[in-house]
C-alpha cells in the first residue's frame, strides 16, 4: 500500500494529513501561529502512527507551495525535502485550490 504526506502551511491555519491512494486515513488542522517549527514534527509522526504507517514507507509527499505566509511555507517546504532527501521519498510542490490531487 502507498502512503502519502500532503503538509499546507501558507497561514496560522495548518494541515497535515496521510492519505492513501483511495482515502485520507489521518489529518490534523490547527492553529499553529509562531509554534509551527516546534510542532510540525510531532504533528507528522502522530499521524504515521495514526495511519499504522511510519515515515520510512511514505511513497510521496506533497506541499503546498503558495501563495501564503512565507515563514510557514518556508518551514513546511524545509520538512519535506528534508524527509524527501532522509528518505528517499519522492517530494512535489502544489498550489490552486484542488492542490492535494
Amino acid at each position: 500500500m502507498n502512503f502519502y504526506l500532503f503538509i499546507k502551511s501558507d497561514s496560522n491555519d495548518v494541515f497535515i494529513a496521510i492519505n492513501d491512494e483511495v482515502k485520507q486515513l489521518a489529518s490534523k488542522q490547527w492553529i499553529a501561529g509562531r509554534e509551527l517549527s516546534d510542532q510540525i514534527l510531532i504533528v507528522i509522526n502522530e499521524l504515521c502512527e495514526s495511519a499504522s504507517t511510519t515515515l520510512d514507507k511514505l511513497s510521496g509527499i506533497v506541499v503546498y507551495q503558495g501563495p501564503g505566509s512565507y515563514t510557514g511555507l518556508r518551514i513546511s517546504i524545509s520538512v519535506a525535502n528534508t524527509l524527501s532527501y532522509s528518505f528517499n521519498i519522492p517530494a512535489a510542490g502544489s498550489s490552486g485550490e484542488d492542490w492535494q490531487t
